[in-house]
């Protein structure tokens, strides 16, 4: 995915000096070159310690992906700055309509149309080649919509919604939508939501429960690809952290540097080839493959943000005042729910979810400041009203 990644980066950075050169910007670059400077530079750091420390260390691999991520992150922060200028209701339309165009993409996986993978029609999800990649992306959206519907709306939004994730039948799906259902749902509220229990029990009469139960299966051994994978990832991710004492192998050779592992061979035995070497089936064990005891610091730092933000969507979900900005809703939405790729499913860094979450993160941590500096500037603002006052006062 890092090809689309660049370019929908690339189209961003544009946008963003277009916009800019029209004088319809008047935010500059430099909080991001600050940010990257920090960011890239303990990647780099740790990348040359790993290229001198072993022999197997992909050093094209690093740099293109090095690369990739200055120009992914730069994508993100041009996004969010261009998000800032429109206006919360065209936001919350432009949301809209994206959800409702991902449903229309979920109903033609079920009747099996998909011209952009024909060859894999039987699994694809329209513009996604497996359910598992409409899932990255659908979930946010969800959890946005639940959050911003009220009433009976948000029930029949989640009652709606059942039959189609278990028809689609996968597992991360079902991992969302549960998050999703404890993150916005009181458990006061729970008596409306008999309905559903009937709607899931009729669903589950037309849906393949093997198939879950297989991928819940993770015993040594299972014959299930997708468990294997992500055994072998969690695996793989700790053979690294202990080889490497706790320091990770560096950016991007995870797969590449460090012990494959036993699982690791089950899967060449079973499909006659590696499979999800470079990825670990989810993103957290690539993270702590790769960066050791600094990628459980930070993922422990995400945690601690993820129950925060988590709780403020509860509250928002069950709001009965004036609702939040759309935007914000939005960028909570992406946040909380990379936990998905984290723990459950992922494709790597340079994922279309991944880069959500990048502009989540410019979100959620320079609007604050942003709003520092304005009332730093009102109290300046004010402190030399009152001194002008002052002064006439004693005249």
């Amino acid at each position: 995915m890092a090809a689309g990644s660049l370019v929908v980066s690339l189209l961003f950075f544009f946008v963003f000096i277009i916009s800019w050169s029209y004088g319809r910007l008047r935010k500059s670059l430099m909080p991001w070159v600050m940010v990257v400077m920090f960011g890239t530079g303990i990647l780099y750091l740790q990348g040359v310690y790993s290229f001198f420390s072993y022999d197997a260390f992909d050093l094209t691999r690093f740099w293109q992906s090095y690369l990739l991520l200055i120009l992914y992150s730069l994508g993100a922060y041009c996004f969010v700055i261009l998000v800032c200028q429109v206006s919360a209701e065209q936001a919350d339309g432009a949301i809209r309509f994206v959800f409702w165009a991902l449903i229309l993409s979920a109903v033609s996986g079920l009747v099996r149309f998909s011209p952009f993978f024909p060859e894999t029609a039987f699994k694809s999800v329209l513009f996604y080649g497996e359910p598992s990649h409409f899932a990255l992306n659908f979930l946010p959206l969800l959890l946005y919509m639940v959050v911003r519907n009220r009433g009976r709306m948000k029930i029949a939004l989640l009652i709606g919604i059942v039959p189609l994730l278990l028809m689609l039948e996968n597992l991360t799906l079902m991992a969302g939508f549960l998050l999703i259902f404890c993150m916005t749902i009181q458990p006061r509220r729970l008596l409306q939501l008999l309905p559903l229990l009937l709607v899931v029990f009729l669903a589950l009469q037309l849906t393949d429960l093997e198939y879950y139960a297989e991928r819940l299966d993770f015993s040594s051994s299972t014959g299930n690809l997708s468990s294997l994978v992500y055994m072998s990832g969690l695996e793989r991710a700790y053979l690294n952290l202990v080889e490497t004492g706790g320091v990770g192998v560096g950016f991007q050779q995870f797969g590449i540097v460090g012990s494959m592992g036993d699982l690791q061979e089950s899967i060449a035995a079973l499909v006659g080839q590696e499979s999800n070497l470079f990825d670990g089936g989810s993103v957290a064990p690539k993270i702590i493959g790769e960066f050791g005891i600094l990628g459980i610091l930070v993922m422990s730092l995400y945690f601690g943000y993820f129950l925060r933000n988590a709780k403020w969507l509860l509250r928002e979900s069950n709001n009965h005042g004036p609702p939040a900005d759309p935007r914000d809703v939005f960028f909570y939405s992406c946040f909380t729910m990379y936990v998905i790729d984290l723990l459950v499913r992922g494709t790597g860094y340079f994922s279309s979810s991944g880069f959500m979450f990048v502009a989540a993160l410019y979100w959620l941590f320079f609007k604050p400041m942003a709003s520092m500096q304005g009332e730093a500037v009102t109290a300046s603002s004010s402190a030399k009203s009152e001194g002008i006052d002052t002064v006439l006062d004693e005249c």
